[in-house]
Formats: structure tokens, sequence, C-alpha cells
């Protein structure tokens, strides 16, 4: 079973070339320009081609994570740098004049990376394993190329597989315990990454990566577990908002205990569904006050409860903060200052219209 993302730390057995290749790297500056035009597109500088039989997905160089494209250009920069002939700016402008195309943002940090390091000496690849299963993962880069994925049906999917199909359905059942338990971190990961892919789906022009290069930024983010976990919760509880004209009154109480949450996981959902339910239930009480009040009291009875508590009567525990991005546009910020104020403008907005009523 293939339970990590093979990824190769670099080495120069890219670079390494016959005795006649390494000679070229020894004659004038513009035979070199000669040989790197006749080698690069469909020739033995053609690294990304040249690893088109590599499993790797992905390589690493120290903490950074490169898919196969990107690290071809890395490896072309540095074989050109072994020249001694060029600046990094004229080894740019080569190899655009080769492609016919700009290097984009990524492949020219890839490039700059490539021109800068030191070469290492030759050595064995040497494999490393990554936090995360790679069948997770191209799990969800299948879903986003609109490919099927062999391994679908392996009894590890089994989860996620449940998980999305209910979350079709568009209803309460998305609340069920097993679905509320905290995943494992592949899941996490997986369902981390997808949304990722959604923000960049909605990107434009240059700003807009591939699935593969969106899975290489993700995987250099190495998220925490804690923010992974508060995706996959938003899910969930934005499903219940969108979908509230679908659900009727019902009982639901999530019982953190039964469901094996420490303080952390079970802040962090609570929290969760402030950030789309509460939000909801302050627009209720608020709009129009109090002739709306009567949408509140009806949304409130397909809220579940936490503990055996309505949400405005549940007291939210100590927990570690953390940093979150929200937005795709700007910085992470602070998980608790920027949920916990929802949590308390839900409640405070409807206990006016409780108060209201007496």
């Amino acid at each position: 079973m293939n339970k990590f993302l093979t990824i190769l730390f670099l080495t120069t057995s890219y670079l390494t070339f016959g005795q006649k290749e390494n000679n070229i790297y020894n004659q004038d500056k513009e035979t070199v320009i000669e040989y790197f035009r006749a080698e690069t597109i469909n020739g033995k500088l053609d690294f990304e081609l040249n690893m088109k039989d590599d499993k790797a997905p992905f390589y690493r160089v120290g903490n950074i994570l490169y898919n196969r494209k990107d690290f071809g250009i890395l490896l072309w920069s540095q074989a050109i740098k072994r020249t001694e002939k060029f600046s990094i700016k004229e080894a740019i402008k080569l190899w655009e004049e080769i492609k016919q195309r700009k290097l984009s943002k990524p492949e020219k940090k890839a490039f700059k990376k490539g021109f800068k390091m030191e070469l290492e000496n030759p050595k064995m690849n040497k494999k490393a394993d990554s936090e995360f299963d790679s069948d997770f993962i191209n799990y969800i880069k299948a879903k986003w190329e609109r490919q099927a994925y062999e391994k679908t049906d392996l009894p590890k999917f089994k989860k996620m597989n449940s998980f999305y199909k209910q979350l079709s359905k568009r209803n309460e059942g998305i609340l069920a315990d097993e679905f509320l338990k905290v995943p494992d971190s592949d899941f996490l990961f997986a369902h981390y990454l997808d949304t990722k892919l959604k923000w960049n789906s909605f990107n434009r022009g240059r700003d807009k990566l591939s699935v593969e290069e969106v899975i290489s930024k993700t995987l250099q983010e190495n998220p925490d577990k804690n923010e992974m976990l508060v995706f996959y919760y938003k899910t969930i509880f934005a499903s219940i908002l969108n979908n509230q004209r679908s659900i009727e009154p019902y009982e639901k109480n999530i019982d953190f205990k039964k469901l094996e949450l420490n303080t952390q996981e079970s802040s962090i959902l609570f929290l969760c569904a402030m950030r789309h339910l509460g939000n909801q239930m302050s627009g209720y009480s608020t709009g129009n006050f109090p002739k709306n009040c009567f949408r509140a009291d009806l949304f409130l009875t397909k809220m579940p409860t936490f503990n055996g508590k309505l949400y405005y009567e549940f007291d939210l525990p100590e927990f570690d903060d953390f940093p979150i991005k929200i937005d795709k546009r700007y910085p992470k910020v602070s998980f608790k200052q920027r949920f916990i104020p929802e949590f308390e403008k839900a409640k405070a907005d409807y206990m006016k219209c409780l108060n209201n009523k007496n």
C-alpha cells in the first residue's frame, strides 16, 4: 500500500551527461547557446520530458515542493549556471526565447532557486515521506481533471466517498455523527486541497494555476490540522445554511463527548456552526426587527443543540488560538479574533427577539 507521497531530493544525477556533453561547458558562449537551443526541446536538456517515467509526482528541494514542470525548469537553470557564462537575467531571456513564452511566477521562482543553489555532489536519489497519503491527493487531482480514479473503491476512501455523497443530497443528514467526528489527516488534507482548488477555479488570467501547481503550493503550506478542521466543519454547516429551505424542523444534539472531540476540536466545530448558522440567526433577528423574529424562531428549530444547549446558552470553553486563511486575497488571521465575535453577535441579536417577547 502506498501510504506516503513519494518525493525526491534534488540530485545532480539529472545533470550528469556523457563526456561529450560535459565538454560543452568548456566551449565559447555562442557554442553553448546553440547547444542549449538544440537540446532544450525534446533533447538532453528537456528535463520534464526526461522525468516522464518517474513515479514521484512532486520533488522536494529543501522545504519546497515542485511539480515535474517547475522542477524541470529548476534543473535547466542549474545546467546553464554550470557553464558560468550567463547572468540570471541572460539565462531567463534565453529560456524564454527558446520556449517562445514568458516564465510564470511559480516557474520564475523555480528558475531563480535553481540558479542560486550550489550544486550538490552526485548521489543516489533519496526518498522522503510526506505526511499525507498520495492516493488521497490523486483522488482529488483526478476529480478536478475529470478523470476516473481506479482506487476510488478502496476501503480507505469509504468515509470520504460517503461524505461527498451525503453532501450532494443537500439535507440535514450531513449532521450525522459519522460526519461530525474528526476525520483522519489524509481525508482532512484531501478536503482542504479540494477547497483550495475551488478557490483557484475562480481565478482568472495569470492568477489561475494548474491543478498540479495548486497541489504543489498547498503541500508547501503544510497546513495545520486545526486549520484543515475548520475548512471541513465550515463545509458541513454551510451546507445546512444553503439548504435550509429543504430542511424540516428536527431535533439534533451534537454531543461532543459521544463524538470523542477534545476541547479544541469541539470549539472549532461550534464556532464554525456560528460562522454560518449564527450569522443567519443575526440576519433574521435584526432585519426588520421585530417583525422578522419569527424567521429566527423557525430557523432555530432547524439548528442543532450543542451538549444539550441551544447555541445562545452554550458556554464556549478556553482553547488555543491559531492562524487561518479565510480569504485567498488576504493573509492569515487569528481564528479567535475572527470567529468568536460572530458567535457573540449571533447570541446578542437573537436575545433581542427573545426579550421582545417578554
